[in-house]
């Protein structure tokens, strides 16, 4: 897989890729689009992870502790965004009724 790991670093067309090396430079290419960056994680408002989540506030607040990407900064409570990212690509995520 040598020859992937080139053709990612370099700009020439991919022309010569067999079908399994297709296959893992694109999905390398997938993950390094989607995965968040650790650097980049910030607290969201529960209104902005309400949405993402598809829970109301009321119900986020009363059960803020079943997610471990939850935090309080005083007052306020705020989410991971990194957290709920990977919270929402995770099998079985399932936390409760809204």
């Amino acid at each position: 897989m040598k020859y992937v790991e080139d053709t990612i670093n370099d700009s020439r067309p991919a022309a010569g890729l067999t079908v399994g090396e297709l296959r893992e430079l694109l999905r390398r290419e997938l993950q390094a689009a989607v995965a968040p960056n650790d650097s980049e994680d910030s607290l969201i408002t529960v209104e902005e992870a309400a949405r993402r989540l598809g829970y109301s506030k009321d119900w986020l607040y009363r059960n803020k502790h079943k997610f471990p990407f939850f935090k309080r900064v005083g007052r306020k409570l705020g989410f991971s965004s990194h957290g709920i990212s990977k919270f929402l690509n995770s099998p079985g995520k399932f936390v409760g009724h809204c």
